[in-house]
Protein backbone atom coordinates (compact mmCIF):
# COMPACT_ATOMS: atom_id res chain seq x y z
CA UNK A 1 0.00 0.00 0.00
CA UNK A 2 1.53 3.50 -0.72
CA UNK A 3 2.70 5.76 1.78
CA UNK A 4 1.71 9.85 1.34
CA UNK A 5 4.75 11.60 2.87
CA UNK A 6 4.43 14.84 3.97
CA UNK A 7 6.84 16.36 1.19
CA UNK A 8 6.07 19.64 -0.31
CA UNK A 9 6.61 19.72 -4.10
CA UNK A 10 6.96 22.78 -6.83
CA UNK A 11 5.34 21.55 -10.34
CA UNK A 12 7.29 22.83 -13.59
CA UNK A 13 5.82 22.99 -16.86
CA UNK A 14 7.43 25.26 -19.30
CA UNK A 15 7.94 28.57 -17.70
CA UNK A 16 5.20 27.89 -15.02
CA UNK A 17 5.97 26.78 -11.87
CA UNK A 18 3.08 25.54 -9.31
CA UNK A 19 3.14 24.86 -5.39
CA UNK A 20 4.14 24.23 -3.32
CA UNK A 21 1.64 21.29 -2.96
CA UNK A 22 0.91 18.07 -1.25
CA UNK A 23 1.53 14.26 -2.50
CA UNK A 24 -2.20 14.02 -2.32
CA UNK A 25 -2.84 17.37 -4.30
CA UNK A 26 0.02 16.19 -7.15
CA UNK A 27 -1.92 12.11 -7.12
CA UNK A 28 -5.09 14.22 -7.68
CA UNK A 29 -4.13 15.77 -10.79
CA UNK A 30 -2.43 13.29 -12.52
CA UNK A 31 -5.40 10.89 -12.05
CA UNK A 32 -7.66 13.56 -13.68
CA UNK A 33 -5.05 14.12 -16.47
CA UNK A 34 -3.31 17.68 -15.11
CA UNK A 35 0.11 16.52 -15.14
CA UNK A 36 1.63 16.23 -18.11
CA UNK A 37 4.36 13.66 -19.03
CA UNK A 38 7.07 16.85 -20.07
CA UNK A 39 6.58 18.10 -16.73
CA UNK A 40 9.37 18.66 -13.70
CA UNK A 41 9.07 17.86 -9.71
CA UNK A 42 11.48 19.94 -7.26
CA UNK A 43 11.07 20.34 -3.40
CA UNK A 44 13.57 23.15 -3.22
CA UNK A 45 13.16 24.49 -7.04
CA UNK A 46 16.75 24.39 -7.65
CA UNK A 47 17.01 21.16 -8.34
CA UNK A 48 14.10 19.32 -10.97
CA UNK A 49 13.41 16.04 -11.95
CA UNK A 50 10.95 14.79 -14.47
CA UNK A 51 7.57 13.32 -13.06
CA UNK A 52 7.91 10.06 -15.45
CA UNK A 53 10.96 9.15 -12.57
CA UNK A 54 8.88 9.62 -10.00
CA UNK A 55 7.83 5.87 -8.29
CA UNK A 56 4.81 7.22 -6.57
CA UNK A 57 2.98 8.40 -10.08
CA UNK A 58 5.00 6.28 -12.54
CA UNK A 59 6.31 2.89 -11.03
CA UNK A 60 3.41 2.31 -9.48
CA UNK A 61 5.63 0.61 -6.34
CA UNK A 62 4.20 3.20 -3.94
CA UNK A 63 7.36 4.51 -2.07
CA UNK A 64 7.99 7.56 -0.58
CA UNK A 65 8.67 10.40 -2.81
CA UNK A 66 11.71 11.67 -0.50
CA UNK A 67 13.25 8.32 -2.01
CA UNK A 68 14.13 9.82 -5.30
CA UNK A 69 16.84 11.88 -3.37
CA UNK A 70 17.79 11.14 0.19
CA UNK A 71 19.67 7.78 0.33
CA UNK A 72 18.00 5.57 -1.91
CA UNK A 73 20.35 3.69 -4.75
CA UNK A 74 20.07 6.76 -7.40
CA UNK A 75 22.94 7.31 -5.78
CA UNK A 76 24.78 4.67 -6.19
CA UNK A 77 23.67 4.52 -10.06
CA UNK A 78 25.86 6.07 -12.75
CA UNK A 79 24.97 9.88 -13.69
CA UNK A 80 24.09 11.05 -16.73
CA UNK A 81 23.13 14.26 -18.69
CA UNK A 82 20.62 14.86 -21.61
CA UNK A 83 21.06 17.52 -24.26
CA UNK A 84 17.63 19.05 -25.40
CA UNK A 85 17.01 21.78 -27.20
CA UNK A 86 20.67 22.90 -27.19
CA UNK A 87 19.99 23.15 -23.02
CA UNK A 88 22.06 20.48 -20.66
CA UNK A 89 19.86 19.03 -18.24
CA UNK A 90 20.69 18.28 -14.81
CA UNK A 91 22.66 15.01 -13.25
CA UNK A 92 20.11 12.05 -13.91
CA UNK A 93 20.55 8.14 -12.68
CA UNK A 94 20.32 5.77 -15.12
CA UNK A 95 17.18 4.70 -14.46
CA UNK A 96 15.61 7.43 -14.45
CA UNK A 97 17.12 8.65 -17.84
CA UNK A 98 16.08 5.07 -18.86
CA UNK A 99 12.65 5.64 -18.00
CA UNK A 100 12.78 8.95 -20.07
CA UNK A 101 13.07 7.40 -22.96
CA UNK A 102 10.54 4.70 -22.12
CA UNK A 103 7.71 6.84 -21.89
CA UNK A 104 8.80 8.51 -24.94
CA UNK A 105 9.48 12.04 -23.10
CA UNK A 106 12.97 11.85 -24.97
CA UNK A 107 13.43 10.80 -28.36
CA UNK A 108 16.10 7.49 -28.54
CA UNK A 109 18.18 9.61 -30.73
CA UNK A 110 19.03 12.23 -28.03
CA UNK A 111 22.59 12.95 -27.04
CA UNK A 112 23.59 11.84 -23.45
CA UNK A 113 26.83 12.81 -21.88
CA UNK A 114 28.44 10.91 -18.21
CA UNK A 115 31.64 11.59 -16.46
CA UNK A 116 34.96 10.56 -18.49
CA UNK A 117 33.49 11.32 -21.74
CA UNK A 118 35.13 13.79 -24.16
CA UNK A 119 31.72 14.14 -26.21
CA UNK A 120 27.97 13.62 -26.24
CA UNK A 121 26.59 10.66 -27.86
CA UNK A 122 23.10 9.24 -29.18
CA UNK A 123 21.77 7.33 -26.63
CA UNK A 124 20.65 4.57 -29.39
CA UNK A 125 23.93 3.93 -29.67
CA UNK A 126 24.77 2.93 -26.40
CA UNK A 127 24.42 -0.49 -25.00
CA UNK A 128 23.39 0.85 -21.28
CA UNK A 129 20.12 2.39 -23.10
CA UNK A 130 19.36 -0.05 -25.46
CA UNK A 131 16.63 -2.04 -24.52
CA UNK A 132 15.06 1.42 -23.17
CA UNK A 133 15.54 3.21 -26.63
CA UNK A 134 14.47 0.07 -28.36
CA UNK A 135 10.49 0.23 -26.99
CA UNK A 136 8.08 0.31 -29.14
CA UNK A 137 5.39 2.03 -27.31
CA UNK A 138 1.70 2.09 -28.16
CA UNK A 139 0.56 5.52 -29.87
CA UNK A 140 -1.69 6.59 -28.18
CA UNK A 141 0.78 5.96 -24.83
CA UNK A 142 2.98 8.96 -26.03
CA UNK A 143 0.05 11.74 -25.10
CA UNK A 144 -1.05 12.53 -22.22
CA UNK A 145 -4.85 11.82 -20.80
CA UNK A 146 -6.09 15.38 -21.87
CA UNK A 147 -5.07 14.82 -25.02
CA UNK A 148 -6.17 11.52 -25.21
CA UNK A 149 -9.71 12.82 -24.85
CA UNK A 150 -8.84 15.88 -27.08
CA UNK A 151 -8.16 13.38 -30.05
CA UNK A 152 -11.69 11.46 -28.46
CA UNK A 153 -13.69 14.49 -28.85
CA UNK A 154 -11.95 15.13 -32.38
CA UNK A 155 -13.20 12.04 -33.53
CA UNK A 156 -16.30 11.93 -32.56
CA UNK A 157 -17.21 15.41 -34.16
CA UNK A 158 -15.63 14.12 -37.65
CA UNK A 159 -18.48 11.56 -37.37
CA UNK A 160 -20.91 13.51 -36.24
CA UNK A 161 -20.47 16.49 -38.46
CA UNK A 162 -21.72 14.87 -42.02
CA UNK A 163 -24.62 13.83 -40.14
CA UNK A 164 -25.55 17.16 -38.54
CA UNK A 165 -24.80 18.79 -42.05
CA UNK A 166 -27.27 16.56 -44.21
CA UNK A 167 -29.92 16.74 -41.34
CA UNK A 168 -29.78 20.52 -41.48
CA UNK A 169 -29.82 20.96 -45.04
CA UNK A 170 -33.00 18.46 -44.81
CA UNK A 171 -34.37 20.81 -42.05
CA UNK A 172 -33.68 24.38 -43.86
CA UNK A 173 -34.55 23.40 -47.20
CA UNK A 174 -37.87 25.14 -47.39
CA UNK A 175 -35.65 28.05 -45.63
CA UNK A 176 -33.28 28.06 -48.37
CA UNK A 177 -36.22 28.15 -51.24
CA UNK A 178 -37.32 31.15 -49.54
CA UNK A 179 -34.01 33.05 -49.43
CA UNK A 180 -33.81 31.83 -53.38
CA UNK A 181 -36.69 33.94 -53.57
CA UNK A 182 -35.95 36.41 -51.92
CA UNK A 183 -32.64 36.21 -53.87
CA UNK A 184 -34.12 36.60 -57.05
CA UNK A 185 -36.83 39.24 -56.12
CA UNK A 186 -34.21 41.27 -54.66
CA UNK A 187 -32.16 40.68 -58.31
CA UNK A 188 -35.34 41.46 -60.83
CA UNK A 189 -35.29 44.48 -58.76
CA UNK A 190 -31.59 45.58 -58.95
CA UNK A 191 -32.19 44.63 -62.65
CA UNK A 192 -35.46 46.81 -62.57
CA UNK A 193 -33.13 49.83 -61.19
CA UNK A 194 -30.48 49.18 -63.58
CA UNK A 195 -32.49 49.87 -66.38
CA UNK A 196 -34.14 53.03 -65.10
CA UNK A 197 -30.65 54.54 -64.33
CA UNK A 198 -30.28 53.51 -67.81
CA UNK A 199 -33.32 54.93 -69.44
CA UNK A 200 -32.67 58.12 -66.97
CA UNK A 201 -28.72 58.10 -68.23
CA UNK A 202 -29.52 57.77 -71.88
CA UNK A 203 -32.54 60.81 -71.45
CA UNK A 204 -29.67 63.04 -69.84
CA UNK A 205 -27.28 62.54 -72.34
CA UNK A 206 -29.43 62.61 -75.30
CA UNK A 207 -31.04 65.90 -74.06
CA UNK A 208 -27.13 67.03 -73.46
CA UNK A 209 -26.37 66.57 -76.95
CA UNK A 210 -29.45 68.33 -78.24
CA UNK A 211 -28.25 71.65 -76.13
CA UNK A 212 -24.83 71.49 -77.06
CA UNK A 213 -25.72 71.42 -80.92
CA UNK A 214 -27.88 73.97 -80.53
CA UNK A 215 -25.33 75.82 -78.78
CA UNK A 216 -22.88 75.17 -81.59
CA UNK A 217 -25.58 76.89 -84.17
CA UNK A 218 -26.22 80.02 -82.00
CA UNK A 219 -22.68 80.36 -81.72
CA UNK A 220 -22.19 79.85 -85.64
CA UNK A 221 -24.93 81.93 -86.68
CA UNK A 222 -23.36 84.89 -84.28
CA UNK A 223 -20.49 84.24 -85.65
CA UNK A 224 -21.93 84.44 -89.63
CA UNK A 225 -23.94 87.80 -87.80
CA UNK A 226 -20.89 89.22 -87.11
CA UNK A 227 -18.95 89.20 -89.57
CA UNK A 228 -21.82 90.26 -91.86
CA UNK A 229 -22.22 93.50 -89.91
CA UNK A 230 -18.34 93.42 -90.27
CA UNK A 231 -18.66 93.62 -93.89
CA UNK A 232 -21.46 96.11 -94.19
CA UNK A 233 -19.39 98.39 -92.41
CA UNK A 234 -16.35 97.74 -94.45
CA UNK A 235 -17.90 98.51 -97.31
CA UNK A 236 -19.68 101.47 -96.09
CA UNK A 237 -16.29 102.85 -94.67
CA UNK A 238 -15.21 102.18 -98.30
CA UNK A 239 -17.84 103.87 -100.02
CA UNK A 240 -17.65 107.06 -97.32
CA UNK A 241 -13.97 106.87 -98.04
CA UNK A 242 -14.31 106.86 -101.77
CA UNK A 243 -17.05 109.72 -101.40
CA UNK A 244 -14.61 111.77 -99.53
CA UNK A 245 -11.68 111.06 -101.84
CA UNK A 246 -14.19 112.09 -104.95
CA UNK A 247 -15.30 115.19 -102.84
CA UNK A 248 -11.67 116.22 -102.90
CA UNK A 249 -11.03 115.96 -106.25
CA UNK A 250 -13.94 117.76 -107.60
CA UNK A 251 -12.99 120.54 -104.69
CA UNK A 252 -9.41 120.87 -105.41
CA UNK A 253 -10.69 120.64 -109.94
CA UNK A 254 -13.07 123.60 -108.40
CA UNK A 255 -10.21 125.92 -106.81
CA UNK A 256 -7.96 124.71 -109.68
CA UNK A 257 -10.84 126.38 -112.57
CA UNK A 258 -11.77 128.96 -109.95
CA UNK A 259 -7.57 129.50 -110.08
CA UNK A 260 -7.31 129.56 -113.64
CA UNK A 261 -10.29 132.39 -113.92
CA UNK A 262 -8.16 134.98 -111.28
CA UNK A 263 -5.21 134.00 -113.54
CA UNK A 264 -7.01 134.77 -116.86
CA UNK A 265 -9.04 137.76 -115.17
CA UNK A 266 -5.37 138.72 -113.85
CA UNK A 267 -4.22 138.44 -117.48
CA UNK A 268 -6.85 140.12 -119.27
CA UNK A 269 -6.59 143.44 -116.19
CA UNK A 270 -2.67 143.43 -117.55
CA UNK A 271 -2.89 143.15 -120.88
CA UNK A 272 -5.53 146.11 -120.83
CA UNK A 273 -3.40 147.60 -118.58
CA UNK A 274 -0.22 147.32 -121.42
CA UNK A 275 -2.67 148.23 -124.04
CA UNK A 276 -3.61 151.78 -122.32
CA UNK A 277 0.02 152.16 -121.56
CA UNK A 278 1.21 151.41 -125.09
CA UNK A 279 -2.05 154.10 -126.32
CA UNK A 280 -0.47 156.97 -123.79
CA UNK A 281 3.11 156.12 -125.18
CA UNK A 282 2.06 156.57 -128.72
CA UNK A 283 -0.11 159.34 -127.61
CA UNK A 284 3.09 160.77 -125.69
CA UNK A 285 5.27 160.42 -129.16
CA UNK A 286 2.46 161.97 -131.28
CA UNK A 287 2.77 165.11 -130.03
Amino acid sequence: MSTVSGTRWYMRHGSRIRGPMAEQQIRSLFDRGRVEKSAYLSKDRKEWVPVTTIEWLYGGAGTDASDEWSGGDAHDERQWYYSAAGQKSHSLPQSALAAMFVSGQLPSNTLVWTDGWESWRAASDLPEFASSTSVKRPFLSRFSNRAKVAMCVAGLAVLVAPIAFFMMLAGNREELQQQQAEIDRQSAEKAADRKFQKEQTDTLAQTYATGEARRKKDISDGEARTAKTIAAADAKNEKNHQEQIANSNKNAAAQADLANQQTDAINKQTNATNANTDAINNLKNGH
